[in-house]
């Protein structure tokens, strides 16, 4: 008789670790996951208690990591890294004898752990040793810059962090700003916010870090919008809606930054083409697996290019942006991922007052972002001219499509499709 093979979950999150063990449930419904842990000492207390033959094991917990663990059970069980870490740190995993499921978890992905399990599991577990320590070099705190070369008139002096109140690219100067004086230095936003600690120094916009020290508070203008007040300067600091919540909580302020009401701001739908037709030809647990993995390419899209996903359509998904042109490039961005799971999308990006409810949107703006998507062919996306007059001289090009009578729209929307070079 075959005994039947058992797992532990160690996840510190929740909702991820249902998650894992439901994609484990349809992926690998032989495997019985006797325990689930929330911490490394529950994952050390778990195998020794239930001796499993595999472990799922997240790597950043509390209480002991998921490397700590690994070190703790040596060659005594096989383990699977559960990683959010970047392409350095999954370097070390991609050459070494061990498999790692990426956070977002992706089906397809798991599917090829699931397959190497399965052979692995007839032999005994590899030791690990060089591998964790390869794992804890590239997974290791990184060092943060502690002050800054400017140029001061014909000088140049050295500013400690402390020192800066923000820092803002304009007319292309980077300018450090403190207390009293406004500094040039020779490097772009990007190439500091990669730099500098997140948690000291948080984005506003795209062209502006301020040091969460440096802020006095948050309230909102006459027109709704976000600003900063600063301790040592009088003028305040536009926050770019995107950036709210994150400014509020790195500088442990409540603020005003409900979501609640009416906004402005920018929707984004796409939609499988022949989503139907492909569902058949697939078959139903192949075609799972595909919105499984556009789901995860999209929500990844989706936040590169700081939007909020507002919630899966069955075959597309629905998101929203603070600014147009980000919508229009995360379009692109999912369109061109998608390709490889043998499926094509198209999209529209509408701007408009919506009314925002909690975790939703709606508003006829919403309905008309929909409607404007059911016009579009595959690898299309088509913009409203409200969207197309809001980024000129972002470097799109666009393609008339005429004016559109839309079901439930009083009154016609001028359509325009967004060129690919």
């Amino acid at each position: 008789m075959i005994s039947t093979l058992k797992a532990v979950l160690a996840e510190d999150e929740a909702v991820l670790r249902i998650e894992l063990r439901e994609l484990l449930a349809r992926l690998w419904p032989e495997l019985a996951i006797c325990a689930e842990a929330e911490d490394g000492i529950e994952a050390i207390r778990a195998f020794e208690h239930h001796a499993p033959d595999i472990l799922f094991l997240d790597i950043e917990m509390p209480g002991m990591t998921g490397i700590e663990v690994a070190q703790q059970l040596g060659a005594r069980v096989h383990i699977v890294f559960v990683t959010a870490y970047d392409k350095f740190a999954l370097a070390a995993f991609e050459h070494g004898a061990v498999d790692y499921v990426l956070k977002p978890f992706s089906a397809a992905r798991l599917m090829t752990t699931v397959a190497r399990l399965k052979q692995k599991v007839k032999r005994a577990p590899v030791n690990l040793d060089g591998f964790l320590h390869s794992l804890a070099q590239a997974t290791a705190p990184r060092e943060y810059i502690r002050w800054l070369t400017v140029a001061h008139d014909t000088e140049l002096q050295l500013v400690t962090l402390d020192e800066i109140c923000y820092i803002t690219s304009s007319q292309g100067a980077v300018r450090v700003v403190t207390a009293d004086s406004q500094p040039v230095v020779d490097r772009t936003i990007a190439e500091l916010a990669a730099e500098l600690d997140s948690n000291l120094f948080v984005p506003l916009d795209a062209a502006t870090l301020v040091n969460v020290n440096a802020i006095a508070g948050l309230r909102r203008d006459a027109s709704g919008r976000t600003v900063v007040s600063l301790k040592q300067r009088t003028e305040t600091l536009n926050v770019d809606a995107a950036c709210e919540k994150l400014v509020a909580r790195a500088a442990g302020l409540a603020g005003d930054t409900r979501d609640e009401g009416r906004q402005l701001v920018t929707v984004l739908f796409t939609d499988i083409v022949d989503s139907t037709a492909t569902a058949a030809r697939l078959g139903d647990e192949a075609w799972r697996v595909v919105l499984l993995e556009h789901d995860r390419v999209s929500r990844q899209a989706i936040e590169r290019f700081h939007g909020r996903w507002i919630k899966s359509t069955g075959d597309g998904v629905l998101a929203t942006f603070d600014a147009p042109a980000r919508a229009i490039r995360c379009g692109q961005a999912i369109a061109e991922e998608v390709k490889r799971l043998g499926v094509s999308v198209r999209a529209a990006v509408h701007t408009g007052e919506c009314e925002m409810h909690g975790g939703d949107v709606r508003g006829i703006a919403v309905h008309i972002g929909a409607r404007i998507a059911s016009l579009a062919g595959a690898n299309e996306i088509l913009v409203s001219a409200t969207v197309r007059d809001l980024v000129g001289g972002a470097g799109f090009v666009f393609a008339d499509r005429g004016q559109h009578a839309l079901k439930g729209v009083p009154t016609a929307i001028h359509v325009w499709v967004v060129n690919t070079r």
